[in-house]
């Protein structure tokens, strides 16, 4: 498995927002997706790349709940449209010596994108 799948988790981890910080900042809207089925595609595209680079399906099943612990913990998205529009797409063109490269980092559209309970 490859440093981006690290990267990933990690950066997408940093939204996290515990219980104390929850009455000053709002998640923000979803649209019509319900937050936990958003994080249902960001986990399938970041398992499907896995997949792609000769991760197992033991590695690659779940990345994103196996940071978060589940998708259900998902409460808002940062920006929906940035999120289907640019970052699920550059998942899907990722070649996969660009995950494996150690210089890997995520796009801006990827960065802080789901806010989960804390």
């Amino acid at each position: 498995m490859g440093p981006a799948y690290i990267s990933m988790l990690l950066a997408m981890g940093l939204a996290g927002c515990s219980a104390s910080d929850s009455d000053r900042r709002a998640p923000p809207l979803v649209g019509d997706t319900p937050p936990p089925e958003v994080c249902e595609d960001v986990s399938a595209a970041w398992s499907q790349k896995c997949a792609e680079c000769g991760g197992t399906v033991a590695e690659c099943d779940g990345l994103v709940e196996a940071d978060m612990g589940t998708c259900n913990a998902v409460v808002g998205i940062r920006d929906r449209e940035q999120l289907y529009d640019e970052c699920l797409p550059w998942v899907e063109q990722l070649s996969c010596n660009e995950w494996a490269a150690p210089g890997f980092y995520l796009i801006d559209a990827c960065v802080e994108q789901l806010y989960y309970r804390g």
